[in-house]
């Protein structure tokens, strides 16, 4: 039996975007669709109602369609238990409040607790490039995320824009009544001793797409945002660490606001 995707979907415009965007990666990776709807009302038209829909779209991959009664992210999560699917592909509806209602009540929900990797796909308001950025740190993780967006660039002949986003010490800038302070040549030499070493941590992973390394100081979204608004990326791709407090710690700071924010799909690789 192949291996799946699940695809959860309404009727919106945007899941026919979804749709095509599954179709698209199964037909490369030989892998069959699952669409899944949700019906809230405690009948059983959700899987006709489905069925008709995708009837209307032009799939070409191999899929079924599955439906189910309940909450919307519990049902999704327990189709991943039961189908051990290779990866999520949902919609982020748009960017306004309704959408952040959405994305706080499922898609979030989703990305927090999956197993598998998960591909959010949003509407830009950006004609986007054939790049992606890769944020970055020195995790175990980080090394076959930087092999997996490699072997995807090369793949769509794409370039990667990693992204290393670290904070000096705060007392670099204490300074009371001038009794205390670092001057620009420590500071320097901690920012110098920071690029040498993610610089290294990349180089050693020895990518063969075309790739650009960035590193920053301060908040890792707001530095992810700057950048993705200045190249256009189509996708940021992002590694979830582990499913403890800690990473749903990382996950509400950085991820989510990425979700909520971003103007490209983001990729959440596990």
């Amino acid at each position: 039996m192949k291996k799946q995707i699940l695809v959860p979907l309404d009727s919106s415009p945007v899941s026919k975007e979804v749709i095509q965007i599954a179709n698209d990666w199964a037909l490369k990776n030989d892998l069959e669709i699952v669409f899944f709807h949700v019906n809230p009302k405690k009948d059983n038209s959700g899987k006709d109602q489905l069925e008709k829909f995708l009837d209307e779209q032009p799939i070409s991959a191999e899929f079924q369609a599955i439906s189910s009664i309940g909450i919307t992210y519990q049902e999704i999560l327990n189709q991943e238990i039961a189908l051990q699917p290779e990866l999520i592909i949902m919609a982020a509806h748009s960017h306004r409040m309704m959408s952040r209602l959405f994305l706080g009540s499922n898609t979030d929900f989703v990305v927090q607790n999956a197993s598998c990797p998960v591909f959010v796909h949003k509407r830009s308001t950006q004609v986007l490039s054939n790049c992606m950025i890769v944020p970055l740190d020195y995790s175990d993780i980080n090394s076959d995320l930087v092999k997996f967006a490699d072997e995807w660039a090369v793949k769509e002949d794409a370039t990667i824009h990693f992204i290393h986003v670290a904070t000096l010490p705060e007392f670099a800038h204490y300074n009371m009544e001038q009794s205390w302070s670092w001057d620009d040549t420590e500071i320097k030499e901690i920012q110098n001793e920071e690029e040498t070493e993610i610089k290294n941590f990349v180089e050693n992973l020895k990518p063969q797409s075309n790739y650009h390394l960035h590193i920053e100081y301060g908040k890792p979204y707001n530095h992810i945002l700057d950048l993705q608004d200045k190249v256009h990326s189509k996708m940021i791709i992002m590694a979830s660490h582990s499913h403890s407090l800690i990473e749903r710690l990382i996950v509400g700071n950085n991820t989510k606001y990425l979700l909520h924010n971003s103007n490209c799909p983001i990729f959440v690789y596990r």
